[in-house]
């Protein structure tokens, strides 16, 4: 852990002047000549740079903050001084308009915000450490401080009011006297950092398991030569040396936060260091005995977060009302049964739908009115899905296009209390979906449900189609039964040489049509290549554009879960006419696979080291949740109807090796073909 500095020496009534030179400046008598005043002494008293919800400003916001303390007798208009978390820029922000009584306090709200009023600054404080200082209106430096990494919620306090010693509390009294707390003398002589860990790391335990928790110092500090103390922690937690304990039952499922205080030996007077460790104690779902999680607290479930389904009825494939918590708060909604294939499995997929409010899911920067949670039971390597998206993604940033790309995260579902497994949460494809990638949300979006949906002016029959837009379902624009601009596309398309399709912008773009190609040729995603997709087109821009969709059939299976071997390959031709033109015409057959070239280069998304290091840190983050979920579902998973299609069973940890060794092999086989 890298910092800045460690707390100077402070005692109550000398000042700090500037070094002369690139050290640290010193704590000394200030030299002053016989007509120089001295300088009205007001201490940083306590201060929070990590402030999650423990105090708020005025307004209710949860913001930083700093405690400035008037030791005086008479109040201390302040207009005029300067506060700064620069040491390089000390007046960084003035102060004006605000005082301390005496004896008493001002907080100041470290919020960036300044517009809000004279106790707000243009400035906010880094929890992993920097520089505090507060200079009067003559320039001088009345108080200086450097303080390390800061825990969530925890506060830096002076022992007493003003005093020259420090200590952290996970009690915080902004705007109040600080309790005084006795410590030794101050000493100045080590600038030691721990970085506390801990092993195991990360720490994940189930229900009735004694957490275990052996602590190290990453840094220069040793455990053997610093204080430590135990400032916040579950009820029962004993600190004993070098290591945590605590006991779990069957009502302490949750993430459980050490948060831990640590300095040199008797340097009391530098801000002591907040060490924090996690241990995430998952419900014992199917003990006898077990007690059902509280939604609103059990938030994540070993790093993953959790989402609580509670449905009024029973669930189908159409909307119910529901109440659905996500990080620790309820919203009233409505859920369903995604999907044909899905409404068979024992653990479906599910559409979530929010229409007075949007939810803030994890992992998205913005909240959403709609969510998909995709089931993983018809995939036991859990991470086909996110993977084909990920490339999605990936294939737009390599070449700074603008995709509609959904974006996905792991999830752990609890339905009506009760663990139901690892999901992929998933952006549902609507109006919101396009307006918050700044499209017209009023346009056509267009899903194709089955492989009618060709390009082609016949259907799969080999007939010709009695309507061109056969095979889509119209699922936004308005009205609701006008197919004519697809319905122009696809004429379009059927009606014109390969040329003609790959060279005229006006419906499509050729290089978006590539990437979608390349995405289901190099993944074998057979079911994709035509249906399985979305098409948007916003009738006063003109142009479609594509949005991938399902992937359970990709990178190495079926969609119901049989093998398909790794050098197979399908050029789609029959499947999406656009695919034949882009093969059929040389000049587009050549562009093609130059996008291909540039898409596999180093650390692109057909670049095989990409691709093991995307699932590296997809198990990273799900292997405990994944063999979790493998324990619950297995039996399920072995006697559904696609039994009589399997012979070649695997469990998790075999999918997972399976999947590795197909991607190897499939970048070897298209290394062979496009050398």
């Amino acid at each position: 852990m890298q910092l800045l500095l460690w707390l100077l020496a402070c005692p109550p009534s000398p000042l700090v002047e500037p070094a002369e030179d690139d050290s640290e400046p010193t704590i000394h008598d200030s030299p002053q000549d016989s007509q120089a005043a001295p300088a009205p002494q007001v201490w940083i008293n306590e201060f929070m740079a990590d402030n999650g919800g423990s105090s708020a400003d005025p307004a209710g916001n949860i913001v930083d903050w700093i405690e400035l303390y008037n030791p005086g007798e008479q109040e201390l208009d302040l207009d005029g001084w300067w506060i700064s978390d620069d040491a390089e820029e000390p007046q960084r922000h003035a102060l004006s308009q605000v005082s301390v009584p005496a004896g008493g306090f001002l907080v100041l709200y470290a919020d960036g915000a300044p517009e809000l009023g004279p106790e707000h600054l243009d400035l906010s404080l880094d929890k992993a450490g920097e520089v505090l200082l507060l200079t009067d209106a003559e320039g001088r430096r009345v108080d200086q401080l450097s303080f390390p990494s800061q825990g969530l919620d925890v506060a830096a306090a002076r022992s007493s009011d003003g005093a020259p010693t420090w200590l952290l509390t996970a009690s915080p009294s902004p705007g109040e006297p600080n309790p005084s707390v006795a410590l030794d003398a101050p000493t100045s002589d080590s600038e030691a950092l721990c970085g506390l860990t801990s092993l195991p790391q990360p720490a994940w335990f189930v229900e009735g398991d004694t957490v275990e928790l052996a602590l190290s110092c990453e840094g220069e500090l040793s455990l053997d030569s610093a204080e430590v103390e135990l400032i916040r922690a579950p009820e029962g937690a004993v600190l004993a040396g070098g290591s945590l304990s605590f006991g779990t039952g069957l009502a302490d499922a949750g993430v459980h936060r050490f948060v831990l205080s640590l300095r040199a030996a008797g340097a009391t007077d530098h801000v002591p260091e907040a060490g924090e460790v996690q241990a995430w104690v998952a419900d014992d779902y199917d003990n006898p005995d077990n007690e059902l999680v509280d939604p609103l607290l059990y938030t994540e479930e070993w790093g993953l977060p959790v989402v609580h389904l509670d449905p009024e009825g029973a669930v189908s494939q159409s909307y119910g009302d529901a109440t659905v918590s996500v990080q620790g708060r309820a919203y009233t909604g409505q859920m369903k049964i995604r999907g044909a294939s899905s409404a068979s499995f024992p653990k479906p997929s599910y559409t979530l739908a929010f229409e007075d409010e949007e939810v803030v899911f994890p992992g998205w920067e913005r909240s959403r009115k709609r969510m998909v949670l995709l089931s993983t039971f018809d995939d036991n390597a859990y991470t086909r899905q996110k993977l084909i998206y990920d490339q999605w993604e990936a294939t737009a940033e390599v070449s700074g296009d603008h995709r509609l790309c959904p974006h996905t995260e792991f999830a752990v579902v609890y339905l009506e209390g009760v663990y139901f497994g690892l999901y992929v949460l998933l952006d549902h494809v609507d109006d919101e979906f396009l307006a918050h990638r700044g499209l017209n949300g009023d346009g056509n979006l267009y899903k194709a449900v089955n492989h009618e949906a060709n390009f082609y002016l016949t259907g799969t029959n080999g007939s010709a189609k009695s309507d061109l837009a056969s095979g889509y379902e119209k699922k936004e624009g308005e009205p609701v039964d006008d197919f004519s601009d697809l319905q122009a596309l696809v004429a379009f398309t059927g009606g014109s040489e390969a040329a003609e399709i790959v060279a005229d912008n006006s419906y499509l773009d050729p290089v978006e049509f590539m990437d979608w190609f390349l995405l289901v040729h190099y993944a074998l995603a057979e079911d994709s290549a035509g249906k399985n997709s979305y098409l948007f087109n916003d009738p006063l821009d003109g142009g479609f554009r594509f949005v991938p969709w399902d992937f359970n059939h990709a990178w190495g299976q079926n969609w119901y879960t049989a093998r398909r071997s790794s050098d197979s390959l399908n050029e789609y031709k029959a499947y999406n006419l656009v695919f034949w033109a882009l093969q059929d015409d040389e000049a587009a057959t050549t562009a093609l696979w130059e996008r291909f070239e540039l898409l596999r280069g180093e650390g692109g998304p057909y670049d095989l080291g990409w691709q093991l290091a995307q699932l590296d840190t997809y198990y990273a983050q799900i292997q405990p949740s994944a063999t979790r979920d493998w324990a619950r579902w297995e039996e399920s998973y072995r006697s559904h109807w696609w039994a009589a299609y399997r012979s070649d069973w695997t469990s998790y940890e075999e999918e997972k090796a399976y999947l590795y060794l197909w991607a190897e092999e499939r970048a070897a086989l298209f290394d062979a073909i496009h050398p």
